[in-house]
């Protein structure tokens, strides 16, 4: 690849230093530097040359574009210094006759190893930084590109706001990662879930870089989980290990095509309320049998509870709903309006009784419900319209599997993307009922028992509010 100078600081009528980067991309290398999107990633297994494409990359970008200003990170500076700052400053160059690290070639001008800041000679600067401290996010950055090595690693708040950042003129402004992936994560979401034009994502598993020794895939085949090869040898975004409902798959028999709902079958609406998190509204409806369907849901932020309230009585239309649950911490009340977040909903026609939020007992239920019976179907079932549900059950998990790691899931799930998990589980410690007692009443009518219920715990209330 050759690299030469726009505006090279020499005498004028003196042709600029000619440089050639030792590298000969890889066929999804070559994929990755050719895209022009915004938001773009290489996520790769082991050896699969991650860290080399992003130095090219970033390289490249110095030198195409004089007065450049670049971010390189990664979430800690000790792994920072081993990985993306080795391949940067020691990347090969061919000048004169002989290979040469980067940091020592005429394109630089110096190298400033206590601020940990490069500038090359045509004024373009990259400074690298580790993202576990929040102090660089306090300071004015002007960008033309941020590289963030292993980006599974940093939230996708902080991605976010490093592209947020990216205003520099005259430059091909980009954000880009490399990383190993991390199963149904917020990388899975924005770049391969949701994604649009504006974000490009290069897979690429081990056996695709015949530099590596014969034997190492192999090898990695016998010593390691099978989990762990799926995702750091074939570069499979689509595993299993560490996610709560390990269970459900997005297709069938797990979901539906979305479906008229039946008049006679009990139905409920359940609410995970937030303002500045996303509220989470789901619709279902659950047969004498005890099957239960959840055919539609609501997922907004920002919106007040009179604005909620609209929508879901908009939604609900002239369906007959027998239970609406909600977040017990809803009826909390202010220390200085006396009110809860039920009262407010209340005000609009909806009146919502506290859930049981037990999260463990919660997990456990949809869990079962998730259960295969012998007929291959599972007991509860979500139709295809209900988008973000399905999304979050991807995402769910105990914990975040890192490569070097074994299995050792953690006890409680991680507080995140749960918007309408909640209200799964608020249903589902409502509704499940024990396989003894559906095997001793065959006959068992949820929509009649579930009424009784409904009625002898208003009764308890009652007489405990004498």
């Amino acid at each position: 690849m050759e690299v030469r100078l726009a505006r090279p600081k020499i005498p004028q009528g003196i042709q600029g230093p000619t440089v050639k980067l030792v590298y000969e991309p890889l066929a999804k290398q070559n994929q990755f530097h050719g895209s022009g999107a915004k938001y773009k990633v290489y996520a790769g297994g082991r050896g699969a040359g991650k860290t080399l494409c992003g130095a090219a990359e970033a390289i490249t970008l110095l030198t195409e574009f004089p007065r450049n200003y670049g971010l390189i990170g990664r979430l800690t500076m000790p792994e920072l210094k081993k990985t993306a700052m080795k391949e940067v400053l020691e990347f090969p160059v061919f000048y004169e006759g002989k290979t040469i690290p980067f940091v020592t070639c005429p394109l630089v001008k110096k190298w400033d190893k206590q601020n940990s800041e490069i500038t090359l000679v045509n004024d373009s600067v990259a400074f690298f930084t580790h993202l576990d401290d929040v102090t660089w996010k306090q300071r004015g950055l002007n960008l033309g590109f941020v590289w963030i090595d292993e980006l599974t690693e940093i939230n996708e708040e902080d991605f976010n706001w490093l592209g947020s950042n990216l205003r520099r003129k005259g430059v091909r402004r980009v954000i880009f990662g490399t990383t190993n992936p991390e199963g149904h994560d917020w990388v899975w979401k924005k770049f391969i879930s949701e994604k649009n034009q504006d974000h490009f994502i290069v897979t690429a598993t081990s056996n695709e870089n015949p530099h590596l020794p014969d034997d190492y895939v192999e090898d990695l085949k016998k010593t390691m989980p099978e989990e762990w090869i799926k995702r750091f040898v074939y570069c499979n975004f689509d595993t299993y290990s560490g996610l709560v409902y390990s269970e459900w798959r997005d297709k069938a028999p797990f979901v539906l095509k979305y479906h008229e709902t039946d008049n006679d079958h009990y139905k409920f609406i359940a609410l995970d309320y937030g303002y500045r998190v996303p509220t989470g509204v789901l619709w279902g409806e659950v047969d004498r049998a005890g099957n239960v369907a959840i055919f539609d849901e609501l997922y907004v932020k920002e919106m007040l509870i009179s604005d909620i309230a609209n929508l879901v009585k908009a939604k609900t239309g002239r369906m007959k709903i027998q239970l609406h649950l909600i977040d017990p911490s809803c009826r909390n009340r202010d220390g200085r309006t006396g009110r809860s977040v039920i009262d407010e909903y209340s005000d609009y026609g909806l009146n919502f009784e506290s859930a049981n939020n037990n999260v463990n007992a919660g997990i456990n239920h949809v869990k079962e419900y998730f259960k295969l019976n012998a007929q291959g179907q599972p007991k509860l079932k979500i139709t295809e319209n209900c988008v973000h549900l399905r999304q979050e059950l991807q995402m769910y998990r105990w914990r975040d599997l890192k490569v070097d790691s074994v299995d050792n899931p953690k006890e409680k799930p991680i507080k995140k993307d749960d918007h309408l998990l909640d209200p799964l589980r608020y249903i589902a410690n409502y509704l499940y009922v024990t396989p003894s007692l559906t095997k001793k009443r065959k006959d068992f009518d949820y929509k009649r028992d579930i009424l009784n219920k409904r009625r002898a715990e208003q009764s308890s209330e009652h007489w405990m509010a004498q």
